[in-house]
C-alpha cells in the first residue's frame, strides 16, 4: 500500500494487515519521520503523559489498530509525502480483499474512572470509505481532525462521519461488547454522506428517547475553532457512561481553541445526562488572547442561554446570534461560563425575557427545572412570578 501523509501534521493511520515497522519505506527522499502507537493501559492506569509511544524498527503495525504518523523534509513545497507499507507474509495478508462484515477487536483495560477505561485506537479495515452509521456500536468515536488540529467527538446517532481508507480513530470498549462489526453496506467511494433507512445501531439502541434534545456549540476566535455537545436525554444518567458519553481528547496544539463541558471534574467532548438543574459548565482552552464567539451549530426549539460570570452577563444565543467576549491570557478557562437550558421535559418553557431580580423581592424562588431554590444563594437564572431574571 502506498499511502500519502501531509508534513508538518499528525496522521491517524491504520492498515489491513500486518508490517513491520523496518519494512516501512519512505518514496520521498531526505524525509524524517516518526510512528507512535496508543497505550490504552496508559490512560487506564492515569499515565497520560505516557499514552503515546514511539515504535521501533522491530516493531510491528498491526492490522486495523491505529497509529499516528508524522514527518518533515526540506523541500519547501507543501507537497505529500509517500509511505509504502508492505504486508508481512500471515493470516491478515490478504485481509485488504475482504469482502465480507469485518470484525475488529477492542482491548479491556481496567480503570479506576469511567472515562479512564479501555480507549482503543482503531482502524477502518476497508480499502474504502465507510459510513459509522453501519457500526454496530453504542457509543461514540473520536476522530482527529487534521486541519484544525483537534479531536471530535461523532456519535452513530446523531451524526453520519465517513471514515476514509486507512483512517484511524478512538473508542472505549464497552464492558460487554469485545468487537465492532463493520458491516460491508457501509462501505462507498467517496465522502458523500447517502439517506439511508435507520440502520440497526439507531434503532436497536435504547437511549433513544422522543424527548431527547441535542445542542451542539462551537468556539472560534476567526482563525481556530471546536465544538461540543449537550444531549438532554431522561433515559441518560448523570455521571459518565461510555455508552453515550465521550471524554474530551485534548489537542497537544497549545495555539488551538478547544470546547468542552465539565461535570463531576471529567471534560466531555459529548455530555448525555438528564435534564437535572439545566445548568452546565463550560470549559475552555484557549492559545492566545482576544476575541472569542460562543454559538450554536444548528437552531434548535427551545433556547440557550449563555452566562458568563466574569462579566456578570446573560445572552441567549442561535445559530445567528452568538457571544463574544475578550480573553487576556492564554490557558484554560474554567468557572465563568454555564450554559442555561430554557427547556423542561417534553418541550420549552413558557417564560419569556430576562430582567434583574431585585432584592426586596421575596416571591417563592425556581430554577429552570422548576424545583424551588434558595434566591439568596442560587446564582443564575431563577423563575419568580412567571419571569425569568438574573441574581
Amino acid at each position: 500500500v502506498n499511502l500519502k501523509v501531509r508534513k508538518n501534521k499528525w496522521n491517524f493511520i491504520s492498515l489491513p494487515f500486518d508490517t513491520k515497522v523496518s519494512d516501512i519505506k519512505c518514496l520521498t527522499d531526505d524525509t524524517q519521520w516518526v510512528i507512535r502507537k496508543y497505550s490504552g493501559e496508559a490512560r487506564a492506569k492515569a499515565e497520560k503523559s505516557n499514552t503515546w509511544q514511539d515504535m521501533t524498527a522491530d516493531s510491528t503495525l498491526h492490522a486495523n489498530e491505529g497509529y499516528i504518523l508524522q514527518c518533515n523534509n526540506s523541500d519547501s513545497w507543501d507537497k505529500a509525502v509517500v509511505f509504502q507499507f508492505t504486508a508481512q507474509n500471515n493470516g491478515n495478508k490478504n485481509r485488504i480483499f475482504a469482502s465480507a462484515n469485518q470484525k475488529v477487536a477492542m482491548k479491556e483495560y481496567v480503570a479506576e474512572f469511567a472515562h479512564n477505561r479501555s480507549w482503543n485506537l482503531l482502524g477502518n479495515p476497508y480499502p474504502a470509505y465507510f459510513d459509522t452509521r453501519y457500526l454496530d456500536f453504542t457509543a461514540p468515536i473520536t476522530v482527529w481532525n487534521m486541519y484544525n488540529s483537534t479531536y471530535e467527538a461523532y456519535s452513530p446517532v446523531d451524526d453520519s462521519y465517513i471514515l476514509t481508507p486507512g483512517e484511524a480513530f478512538f473508542v472505549q470498549r464497552p464492558v460487554d461488547q469485545a468487537e465492532i462489526t463493520f458491516d460491508v453496506e457501509g462501505r462507498q467511494h467517496n465522502f458523500t454522506v447517502r439517506t439511508i433507512e435507520p440502520t440497526t445501531r439507531a434503532k436497536a439502541i435504547d437511549l433513544v428517547d422522543a424527548n431527547r434534545e441535542v445542542y451542539n456549540l462551537s468556539l472560534s476566535n476567526g482563525e481556530t475553532s471546536d465544538r461540543t455537545r449537550i444531549v438532554i436525554n431522561p433515559k441518560a444518567e448523570m455521571s459518565y457512561n461510555a455508552a453515550y458519553d465521550a471524554g474530551k481528547m485534548m489537542s497537544e496544539r497549545t495555539l488551538t481553541a478547544q470546547l468542552y463541558t465539565i461535570g463531576d471534574d471529567i471534560d466531555y467532548a459529548i455530555n448525555e445526562r438528564p435534564l437535572g438543574d439545566a445548568v452546565v459548565e463550560l470549559g475552555l482552552h484557549v492559545g492566545t488572547e482576544g476575541m472569542f464567539t460562543l454559538k450554536l451549530r444548528e437552531d434548535v426549539a427551545g433556547s440557550i442561554v449563555i452566562e458568563d460570570r466574569l462579566n456578570g452577563t446573560m445572552v441567549e444565543i442561535t445559530a445567528e446570534k452568538g457571544y463574544t467576549f475578550s480573553i487576556d491570557k492564554a490557558g484554560d478557562v474554567m468557572g465563568r461560563f454555564f450554559i442555561h437550558l430554557n427547556m423542561q421535559q417534553g418541550g420549552t418553557t413558557a417564560i419569556e425575557g430576562v430582567e434583574a431580580l431585585g432584592e426586596e423581592d421575596n416571591a417563592p424562588a425556581y430554577n429552570l427545572n422548576g424545583q424551588r431554590i434558595d434566591a439568596d444563594t442560587y446564582k443564575g437564572v431563577v423563575v419568580k412570578k412567571g419571569s425569568k431574571r438574573v441574581k
